[in-house]
Protein backbone atom coordinates (compact mmCIF):
# COMPACT_ATOMS: atom_id res chain seq x y z
CA UNK A 1 0.00 0.00 0.00
CA UNK A 2 2.81 2.11 1.05
CA UNK A 3 4.13 1.86 -2.60
CA UNK A 4 1.27 2.42 -4.45
CA UNK A 5 1.14 5.83 -2.69
CA UNK A 6 4.73 6.81 -3.67
CA UNK A 7 3.93 5.68 -7.29
CA UNK A 8 0.89 7.46 -7.29
CA UNK A 9 2.73 10.77 -5.72
CA UNK A 10 5.41 10.36 -8.50
CA UNK A 11 2.51 10.27 -11.00
CA UNK A 12 1.39 13.33 -9.94
CA UNK A 13 4.13 15.00 -9.88
CA UNK A 14 5.06 13.75 -13.34
CA UNK A 15 1.51 14.90 -14.06
CA UNK A 16 1.87 18.38 -12.53
CA UNK A 17 5.55 18.34 -14.17
CA UNK A 18 3.67 18.08 -17.70
CA UNK A 19 1.00 20.69 -17.39
CA UNK A 20 3.53 23.29 -16.47
CA UNK A 21 5.35 22.66 -19.11
CA UNK A 22 2.80 22.77 -21.67
CA UNK A 23 1.86 25.96 -19.99
CA UNK A 24 5.20 27.57 -20.29
CA UNK A 25 4.94 26.02 -24.20
CA UNK A 26 1.67 28.06 -24.60
CA UNK A 27 2.97 31.09 -23.46
CA UNK A 28 6.04 31.26 -25.30
CA UNK A 29 3.39 30.51 -28.32
CA UNK A 30 1.64 33.96 -27.15
CA UNK A 31 5.01 35.86 -26.39
CA UNK A 32 6.18 35.07 -30.50
CA UNK A 33 2.72 36.28 -31.60
CA UNK A 34 2.66 39.37 -29.55
CA UNK A 35 6.58 39.98 -30.92
CA UNK A 36 5.29 39.16 -34.56
CA UNK A 37 2.60 41.66 -34.16
CA UNK A 38 4.77 44.46 -32.72
CA UNK A 39 6.80 43.92 -35.42
CA UNK A 40 4.42 43.74 -38.51
CA UNK A 41 1.16 45.34 -37.15
CA UNK A 42 2.01 48.50 -40.15
CA UNK A 43 0.91 45.52 -42.58
CA UNK A 44 -2.61 45.98 -43.68
CA UNK A 45 -2.83 42.72 -45.24
CA UNK A 46 -1.57 40.74 -42.33
CA UNK A 47 -4.07 37.48 -41.62
CA UNK A 48 -4.11 34.64 -38.61
CA UNK A 49 -2.98 32.68 -41.41
CA UNK A 50 0.53 35.09 -41.20
CA UNK A 51 0.58 35.12 -37.26
CA UNK A 52 0.05 31.16 -36.91
CA UNK A 53 2.72 30.43 -39.62
CA UNK A 54 5.12 32.85 -38.04
CA UNK A 55 4.90 30.65 -34.93
CA UNK A 56 4.90 27.43 -36.54
CA UNK A 57 0.90 26.58 -36.42
CA UNK A 58 -2.00 25.83 -37.76
CA UNK A 59 -4.48 29.07 -37.58
CA UNK A 60 -6.97 27.30 -35.87
CA UNK A 61 -4.72 25.35 -33.09
CA UNK A 62 -3.08 29.44 -32.96
CA UNK A 63 -6.58 30.86 -32.25
CA UNK A 64 -7.42 28.09 -29.39
CA UNK A 65 -4.27 28.67 -27.69
CA UNK A 66 -4.54 32.28 -27.64
CA UNK A 67 -8.17 32.34 -26.51
CA UNK A 68 -7.10 30.00 -23.60
CA UNK A 69 -4.12 32.19 -22.54
CA UNK A 70 -5.53 35.87 -22.86
CA UNK A 71 -9.31 35.55 -23.03
CA UNK A 72 -9.13 36.62 -26.70
CA UNK A 73 -8.01 36.17 -30.56
CA UNK A 74 -4.99 37.01 -31.65
CA UNK A 75 -6.91 39.39 -34.47
CA UNK A 76 -8.34 41.38 -31.08
CA UNK A 77 -5.13 41.53 -30.09
CA UNK A 78 -3.30 42.88 -32.85
CA UNK A 79 -6.43 45.84 -33.48
CA UNK A 80 -6.38 46.70 -30.07
CA UNK A 81 -2.74 46.67 -30.63
CA UNK A 82 -2.92 49.12 -33.55
CA UNK A 83 -5.58 51.22 -31.85
CA UNK A 84 -3.25 51.60 -28.59
CA UNK A 85 -0.65 52.74 -30.80
CA UNK A 86 -2.59 55.46 -32.64
CA UNK A 87 -3.79 57.01 -29.66
CA UNK A 88 -0.05 56.94 -28.95
CA UNK A 89 0.58 58.83 -32.53
CA UNK A 90 -2.25 61.20 -31.59
CA UNK A 91 -0.58 62.05 -28.06
CA UNK A 92 2.82 62.44 -29.54
CA UNK A 93 2.75 63.90 -33.31
CA UNK A 94 1.08 65.92 -35.30
CA UNK A 95 -0.13 63.30 -37.76
CA UNK A 96 -3.82 63.70 -38.87
CA UNK A 97 -6.59 60.82 -38.55
CA UNK A 98 -5.77 59.32 -42.03
CA UNK A 99 -2.09 59.14 -41.44
CA UNK A 100 -2.28 57.54 -38.04
CA UNK A 101 -4.58 55.03 -39.78
CA UNK A 102 -2.36 54.26 -42.34
CA UNK A 103 0.59 54.61 -40.21
CA UNK A 104 -1.25 51.59 -37.91
CA UNK A 105 -1.74 49.29 -40.93
CA UNK A 106 -5.14 50.58 -42.04
CA UNK A 107 -5.81 50.98 -45.69
CA UNK A 108 -9.14 51.87 -45.31
CA UNK A 109 -9.76 55.11 -43.12
CA UNK A 110 -13.09 54.86 -42.50
CA UNK A 111 -12.78 51.07 -41.31
CA UNK A 112 -10.24 52.80 -38.91
CA UNK A 113 -12.31 55.67 -37.86
CA UNK A 114 -14.99 52.94 -36.83
CA UNK A 115 -12.88 50.69 -34.97
CA UNK A 116 -11.01 53.73 -32.75
CA UNK A 117 -14.37 54.56 -32.18
CA UNK A 118 -15.89 51.21 -30.77
CA UNK A 119 -12.57 50.87 -29.27
CA UNK A 120 -12.58 53.79 -27.44
CA UNK A 121 -15.67 55.18 -27.28
CA UNK A 122 -14.45 58.28 -28.92
CA UNK A 123 -14.13 59.60 -32.52
CA UNK A 124 -10.38 60.33 -33.67
CA UNK A 125 -11.83 63.64 -33.93
CA UNK A 126 -12.70 63.65 -30.16
CA UNK A 127 -9.98 62.06 -28.69
CA UNK A 128 -7.62 64.56 -30.15
CA UNK A 129 -9.46 67.14 -28.99
CA UNK A 130 -9.74 65.60 -25.32
CA UNK A 131 -5.56 65.63 -25.46
CA UNK A 132 -5.86 69.18 -26.91
CA UNK A 133 -7.99 70.00 -23.66
CA UNK A 134 -5.43 68.06 -21.26
CA UNK A 135 -2.70 69.87 -22.78
CA UNK A 136 -4.36 73.20 -21.99
CA UNK A 137 -5.61 71.64 -18.58
CA UNK A 138 -2.22 71.02 -17.73
CA UNK A 139 -0.59 74.06 -18.79
CA UNK A 140 -2.39 76.34 -16.70
CA UNK A 141 -2.25 74.28 -13.78
CA UNK A 142 1.54 74.36 -14.32
CA UNK A 143 0.70 78.29 -14.64
CA UNK A 144 -1.07 78.31 -11.47
CA UNK A 145 1.58 76.59 -9.72
CA UNK A 146 4.58 78.60 -11.31
CA UNK A 147 2.06 81.73 -9.99
CA UNK A 148 1.64 80.45 -6.44
CA UNK A 149 4.81 79.89 -6.30
CA UNK A 150 5.91 83.96 -7.41
CA UNK A 151 3.37 84.50 -4.62
CA UNK A 152 5.23 83.34 -1.41
CA UNK A 153 8.53 84.28 -2.57
CA UNK A 154 7.30 87.92 -2.46
CA UNK A 155 6.04 87.31 1.23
Amino acid sequence: KEKQQQIRATLDELFQMAAEGADRKKQGIVQRVEDYIAQNYQNPDITVEDIAMSAGLSSNYLRRIFRDQCGYSPMDYLVNYRIETAKELFRDTTHTAKEVAELVGYANTKYFYSLFKKQTGQSTYEYKQSLEQEKKDGKTLEQCNQGMKALEQEE
